[in-house]
């Protein structure tokens, strides 16, 4: 596993930027980490990402985290098992979201979009 993703493992879920603003050190902790992430990333690492998402953002870093969850497709898994695997994010918001993605991806796959 990568060791920016195993740091983030550590960290424990990502902070909202909402809920008691978190300091600009744990932000710049978690830009750094993100940033530090190759992609594709593995699916062992995707399920541990998807247990990190927060409620809602971190200043855009959460998109960071989808970004990476999405780099599994289509090469490293299917769209069924991306599907199944994106069901055990732990925020609702963000796992409509990649549900969305993934729907307006198969449409635009299969020639419908």
């Amino acid at each position: 596993m990568q060791k920016a993703i195993e740091e983030m493992q550590a960290l424990g879920r990502m902070p909202d930027e909402s809920a008691d603003a978190p300091s600009d050190a744990v932000v710049d902790r978690w830009q750094t980490l993100t940033e530090e992430i190759t992609l594709p990333v593995t699916k062992e690492e995707a399920a541990v990402l998807l247990t990190l998402f927060p409620e809602e953002d971190l200043f855009g870093l959460a998109w960071d985290l989808m970004q990476a969850v999405e780099s599994l497709l289509p090469e490293v898994v299917s769209p069924a098992e991306y599907r199944a695997l994106i069901q055990t994010c732990v925020s609702r918001e963000w796992r409509e979201t990649m549900e969305i993605r993934l729907n307006n991806w198969e449409k635009k796959e299969n020639g419908n979009g």
